[in-house]
Protein backbone atom coordinates (compact mmCIF):
# COMPACT_ATOMS: atom_id res chain seq x y z
CA UNK A 1 0.00 0.00 0.00
CA UNK A 2 1.58 3.26 -1.14
CA UNK A 3 0.06 6.56 -0.06
CA UNK A 4 2.20 9.44 -1.40
CA UNK A 5 0.00 12.12 0.22
CA UNK A 6 0.90 11.03 3.74
CA UNK A 7 3.36 13.21 5.64
CA UNK A 8 6.75 11.76 6.57
CA UNK A 9 5.85 10.94 10.17
CA UNK A 10 2.63 9.27 9.05
CA UNK A 11 4.48 7.27 6.41
CA UNK A 12 6.97 6.12 9.03
CA UNK A 13 4.12 5.09 11.31
CA UNK A 14 2.39 3.22 8.48
CA UNK A 15 5.58 1.36 7.51
CA UNK A 16 6.19 0.45 11.16
CA UNK A 17 2.96 -1.58 11.24
CA UNK A 18 3.53 -5.36 11.21
CA UNK A 19 3.59 -6.81 7.70
CA UNK A 20 0.18 -7.99 6.46
CA UNK A 21 -1.50 -6.72 9.64
CA UNK A 22 -3.94 -4.73 7.52
CA UNK A 23 -5.62 -6.30 4.52
CA UNK A 24 -8.47 -3.91 3.72
CA UNK A 25 -9.02 -0.21 3.35
CA UNK A 26 -11.56 -0.28 6.21
CA UNK A 27 -8.96 -1.96 8.42
CA UNK A 28 -6.42 0.71 7.56
CA UNK A 29 -8.96 3.46 8.21
CA UNK A 30 -9.78 2.02 11.66
CA UNK A 31 -6.11 1.81 12.68
CA UNK A 32 -5.34 5.24 11.22
CA UNK A 33 -8.27 6.93 12.96
CA UNK A 34 -7.42 5.29 16.28
CA UNK A 35 -3.86 6.64 15.95
CA UNK A 36 -4.54 10.15 14.64
CA UNK A 37 -8.07 10.83 15.91
CA UNK A 38 -8.23 9.74 19.53
CA UNK A 39 -11.70 9.59 21.01
CA UNK A 40 -11.41 12.95 22.78
CA UNK A 41 -10.50 14.76 19.55
CA UNK A 42 -13.33 13.08 17.67
CA UNK A 43 -15.87 14.00 20.36
CA UNK A 44 -14.69 17.62 20.32
CA UNK A 45 -14.95 17.89 16.53
CA UNK A 46 -18.37 16.19 16.39
CA UNK A 47 -19.57 18.62 19.06
CA UNK A 48 -18.30 21.56 16.98
CA UNK A 49 -20.12 20.19 13.93
CA UNK A 50 -23.39 19.63 15.82
CA UNK A 51 -23.32 23.14 17.32
CA UNK A 52 -22.18 24.98 14.20
CA UNK A 53 -23.54 28.52 13.73
CA UNK A 54 -23.09 31.27 11.22
CA UNK A 55 -20.90 34.06 12.59
CA UNK A 56 -22.15 37.62 12.85
CA UNK A 57 -21.90 39.38 9.47
CA UNK A 58 -20.57 36.20 7.83
CA UNK A 59 -21.77 35.62 4.28
CA UNK A 60 -23.36 32.28 3.51
CA UNK A 61 -20.55 31.14 1.23
CA UNK A 62 -17.96 31.79 3.94
CA UNK A 63 -20.13 30.05 6.51
CA UNK A 64 -20.62 27.01 4.26
CA UNK A 65 -16.90 26.81 3.43
CA UNK A 66 -16.05 26.98 7.14
CA UNK A 67 -18.51 24.17 7.80
CA UNK A 68 -17.00 21.99 5.06
CA UNK A 69 -13.51 22.62 6.44
CA UNK A 70 -14.75 21.50 9.84
CA UNK A 71 -16.15 18.32 8.26
CA UNK A 72 -12.78 17.69 6.60
CA UNK A 73 -11.11 17.83 10.03
CA UNK A 74 -13.33 14.96 11.13
CA UNK A 75 -13.91 12.79 8.05
CA UNK A 76 -15.31 10.01 10.22
CA UNK A 77 -17.98 12.19 11.86
CA UNK A 78 -20.63 9.62 10.93
CA UNK A 79 -23.36 12.21 10.32
CA UNK A 80 -25.64 11.65 7.36
CA UNK A 81 -25.99 14.38 4.76
CA UNK A 82 -29.60 15.16 5.75
CA UNK A 83 -28.38 15.84 9.30
CA UNK A 84 -25.52 18.03 8.03
CA UNK A 85 -28.00 20.05 5.97
CA UNK A 86 -30.21 20.42 9.02
CA UNK A 87 -27.25 21.55 11.17
CA UNK A 88 -26.34 24.25 8.65
CA UNK A 89 -29.95 25.41 8.32
CA UNK A 90 -30.50 25.61 12.07
CA UNK A 91 -27.23 27.50 12.52
CA UNK A 92 -28.02 30.24 10.02
CA UNK A 93 -28.69 33.76 11.19
CA UNK A 94 -32.22 35.10 10.67
CA UNK A 95 -31.54 37.04 7.46
CA UNK A 96 -29.73 34.15 5.76
CA UNK A 97 -32.43 31.68 6.79
CA UNK A 98 -35.07 34.05 5.43
CA UNK A 99 -33.16 34.30 2.13
CA UNK A 100 -32.82 30.50 2.05
CA UNK A 101 -36.53 29.99 2.64
CA UNK A 102 -37.58 32.64 0.12
CA UNK A 103 -35.42 31.01 -2.56
CA UNK A 104 -37.07 27.66 -1.76
CA UNK A 105 -40.59 29.10 -1.54
CA UNK A 106 -40.60 28.08 2.12
CA UNK A 107 -39.74 24.46 1.40
CA UNK A 108 -36.11 23.96 2.33
CA UNK A 109 -36.94 21.42 5.04
CA UNK A 110 -39.03 19.44 2.53
CA UNK A 111 -36.06 18.87 0.22
CA UNK A 112 -34.36 15.50 0.03
CA UNK A 113 -30.87 15.30 1.52
CA UNK A 114 -29.32 15.49 -1.95
CA UNK A 115 -31.51 18.42 -3.01
CA UNK A 116 -30.80 20.28 0.23
CA UNK A 117 -27.03 19.86 -0.05
CA UNK A 118 -27.03 20.79 -3.75
CA UNK A 119 -29.15 23.85 -2.94
CA UNK A 120 -26.60 24.94 -0.33
CA UNK A 121 -23.75 24.42 -2.77
CA UNK A 122 -25.59 26.58 -5.32
CA UNK A 123 -26.46 29.19 -2.69
CA UNK A 124 -22.82 29.37 -1.62
CA UNK A 125 -21.77 29.92 -5.23
CA UNK A 126 -24.43 32.61 -5.71
CA UNK A 127 -23.60 34.47 -2.51
CA UNK A 128 -19.92 34.40 -3.46
CA UNK A 129 -20.77 35.89 -6.85
CA UNK A 130 -23.13 38.46 -5.32
CA UNK A 131 -20.46 39.51 -2.83
CA UNK A 132 -17.77 39.70 -5.51
CA UNK A 133 -20.02 41.71 -7.83
CA UNK A 134 -21.04 44.03 -4.98
CA UNK A 135 -17.41 44.53 -3.92
CA UNK A 136 -16.40 45.36 -7.50
CA UNK A 137 -19.33 47.80 -7.87
CA UNK A 138 -18.52 49.50 -4.57
CA UNK A 139 -14.84 49.68 -5.51
CA UNK A 140 -15.55 51.42 -8.80
CA UNK A 141 -18.05 53.75 -7.15
CA UNK A 142 -15.48 54.72 -4.49
CA UNK A 143 -12.75 55.18 -7.10
CA UNK A 144 -15.11 57.29 -9.20
CA UNK A 145 -16.00 59.44 -6.17
CA UNK A 146 -12.33 59.83 -5.27
CA UNK A 147 -11.58 60.91 -8.83
CA UNK A 148 -14.37 63.51 -8.78
CA UNK A 149 -13.43 64.97 -5.40
CA UNK A 150 -9.70 65.00 -6.11
CA UNK A 151 -9.99 66.51 -9.58
CA UNK A 152 -11.23 69.81 -8.16
CA UNK A 153 -7.90 70.41 -6.48
CA UNK A 154 -9.34 70.17 -2.96
CA UNK A 155 -7.37 68.30 -0.33
CA UNK A 156 -9.27 65.85 1.81
CA UNK A 157 -6.95 66.28 4.80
Amino acid sequence: MCLPALKDSTKKWMHSLPANSISTWDGFARVFLRKYFPNGKTVKLRNEINHFVQLERESFWKCFERFKLLLAQCPHHGLERWRLSQIIYEGLDQSTRTMDESMCQGGFLNKSETEAWEFMEELAEKTLQWETTRDESLGSMINHQRGDSCSGGHDLY
